[in-house]
């Protein structure tokens, strides 16, 4: 076979899929399923369907079916046809149909189609096939880059989902090594370990990249083990049998923190203090009488660290998670980091255990109870938009929205980029909502998450809005009625027509994005950049006044079907030469430039018509493979 000439290469079937791996086939099936719902609602081409399993083979516009080419691999350990290589792409391809535009979403299906897929290549018995399934999951995960798991996914399940799949590569190694294994070379068994490096390097480097508050390690291969001190532990004191309530100990002060652990009996049982969130961080502003913890260290304007180790960025996401607690909780907490007056030596004696709420509270704004009680009618559980006695309607819900977009636009108080971000949606999933041709029958948009982000966002709003009339609160001077006359009348250097000259920088970006995205007639997937001519663009564009790379995300999110994410961005930026071709920012990127070619009526320049000449179908988007390993090509 000459290697000149590359030869077609049959995919893993979804019959082979459903015998050899049954779990992951089952993860294949809903992704169908929910291709089949979402071509239903749209009215859309229905996807092919295998004949043996009677799924879909195209699944978000990935095609399952799509050969492979066997290209020439001298020097390489493993090839195209191998299983190792076969599988690989398989649950790279089921990885990229479960993107959807939802970061959340796209988080947990991308979690329970690796976790499904590693229990089925754990329970393989021969060593080499297990091997090669083993090193197909990490070229998968490492050349994907799970960029929603690692963003949004949960800590507490992915360090066990890593930490499963290292402790799996160790065994493997230790029976691999000296070729132990018959179909096991030492070839193949560093070239594993440099992809498992590949993929412990994108997990360390995942804390900064997404900002965690987690460290992520992928401790595949044994090593020496250090004697380690005995760390002590904390153990909580008995609770008193007649005790209906929780059952306070404390721990031992670390510093200027105290740790607390109390045993809720019941999701039932009250906890007995009052919490409210100042500047991001959550504050204790009253111990009630009927508090258990008698004798903690716990008091009235502590700052909460942790709740069973877990930080939390919004009031409601604390109470929430308390509320629905049950057995035991362990509350790190610490006093502000301010230094105490002089006078501080001379304390008064220390109070009784119980005391008044009114004696031992803080009057804070928006503080509420570690129950919920006091929770927003949108925060509970179960809620539901209504209108009178009705449920709204997706119609009246898009409606409020687009009233509140444009109000906020007049006002000049929130960009559309800003309401997006918190109803906790993306620009695709927004825009499907927005279009009200998008669905046959509007309820179906009540799946959409941008239905109930608005109802939660227009509820807020007019709960704060009727808070403020009955405190009595006035219209800002700048916002009252006799400054919109002045403006209206010519009077342009009133309060807010100054105002708004300092943002009409901001407005002419806007502007020219808008004009940009109004060119028409600029074909999709040819480009005739290199990465690196695109990039050079991107970056003469962000020096443009009031560019930032949230507005340009946003813009160039719109000339693909994805949603591009800052991440994805950075990586871009950061690539060499053509190693980030399939990026989604690259032909993204590529549109939203050449309409703002044609757009300035500029010609096109020399190295342009010569990349014409020399890349006549336009460069590869194909994603780049990392560690060396061609995992596979389109033909």
């Amino acid at each position: 076979m000459s290697s000149s000439q590359p030869q077609s290469i049959a995919p893993l079937p979804l019959s082979t899929v459903k015998a050899r791996l049954p779990r992951l086939f089952r993860q294949y099936t809903f992704l169908s399923d929910r291709e089949k719902d979402f071509n239903d609602d749209m009215g859309e081409e229905k996807s092919p369907i295998d004949v043996d399993t009677g799924c879909c083979t195209t699944i978000m516009s990935t095609d399952f079916t799509e050969t492979l080419v066997d290209r020439d691999h001298t020097g390489q350990a493993m090839k195209s046809a191998s299983d190792a290589n076969k599988f690989s792409m398989f649950l790279w391809k089921m990885l990229n149909a479960s993107e959807s535009g939802s970061i959340g979403g796209d988080a947990c299906r991308q979690y329970d189609i690796l976790s499904n897929a590693l229990v089925d290549t754990k329970a393989l018995r021969p060593v080499a096939e297990k091997f090669e399934h083993l090193l197909g999951w990490t070229g998968a995960v490492a050349n994907h880059g799970i960029d929603a798991l690692l963003q949004r996914g949960d800590p507490t399940r992915n360090k066990p989902l890593f930490k499963s799949a290292a402790d799996e590569w160790k065994k493997v190694f230790e029976k691999t090594d000296g070729n132990a294994v018959v179909g096991v070379s030492d070839a193949q068994r560093t070239f594993a370990i440099q992809m498992c490096e590949s993929f412990q390097r994108m997990l360390k480097d995942a804390k900064k990249e997404y900002e965690l508050d987690t460290n992520y390690t992928f401790n595949f291969i044994k090593k020496v083990k250090k004697s380690v001190a005995a760390v002590p532990t904390v153990v909580p004191a008995t609770a008193t049998a007649a005790a209906p309530a929780p059952a306070f100990t404390d721990g031992e002060g670390i510093q200027n923190k105290v740790t607390i652990v109390v045993t809720k009996s019941s999701k039932d049982a009250k906890l007995g203090f009052s919490l409210t969130m100042e500047n991001g961080t959550l504050k204790v502003t009253s111990i009630l009488p009927e508090f258990v913890g008698a004798g903690s260290k716990l008091e009235v304007g502590m700052t909460i660290d942790t709740i069973n180790g877990e930080k939390f960025n919004t009031l409601a996401g604390a109470v929430c998670f308390v509320k629905e607690a049950e057995g035991q909780l362990t509350v790190v907490a610490a006093h502000p980091a301010v230094s105490k007056p002089a006078a501080a030596a001379a304390a008064p004696a220390a109070k009784p255990a119980h005391t008044n709420q009114k004696e031992n509270s803080v009057p804070t704004k928006n503080s509420v109870s570690i129950e919920d009680d006091e929770l927003k009618p949108w925060e509970m559980d179960g809620w539901v938009p209504m209108r009178g006695d009705k449920q709204k309607t997706p119609n009246t819900v898009r409606n409020e929205l687009q009233k509140y977009i444009d109000q906020c636009k007049a006002d000049r108080t929130m960009t559309q980029t800003r309401i997006i971000e918190k109803m906790g949606v993306n620009n695709n999933t927004f825009r499907r909502f927005m279009d009200p041709k998008t669905y046959k029958n509007q309820w179906s948009a009540a799946q959409n998450g941008t239905y109930w982000g608005a109802a939660k966002l227009l509820a807020e709003v007019k709960y704060e809005k009727d808070k403020a009339k009955k405190s009595g609160t006035k219209r800002k001077a700048g916002n009252d009625d006799s400054s919109e006359k002045k403006a209206k009348a010519g009077n342009f250097l009133s309060n807010n027509t100054v105002a708004s000259s300092a943002k009409n920088t901001k407005a002419d970006a806007l502007e020219l994005i808008n004009r940009i995205h109004a060119v028409e007639g600029v074909p999709d997937k040819i480009v005739y950049d290199s990465c690196p001519q695109v990039v050079a663009k991107i970056k003469t564009f962000l020096q443009r006044d009031e560019m930032t790379k949230a507005t340009l995300m946003e813009a160039l999110s719109r000339c693909s079907d994805k949603n591009i994410q800052g991440t994805q961005l950075n990586r871009f930026l950061a690539g060499k030469k053509q190693d980030q071709c399939g990026s989604v920012v690259y032909n993204s990127a590529y549109i939203f430039f050449e309409k703002f070619r044609i757009l300035e009526g500029q010609n096109k320049t020399k190295a342009r018509l010569k990349n014409e000449a020399e890349q006549r179908r336009g460069f590869s988007l194909r994603k780049s493979r990392g560690g060396g390993w061609m995992i596979s090509v389109r033909t």
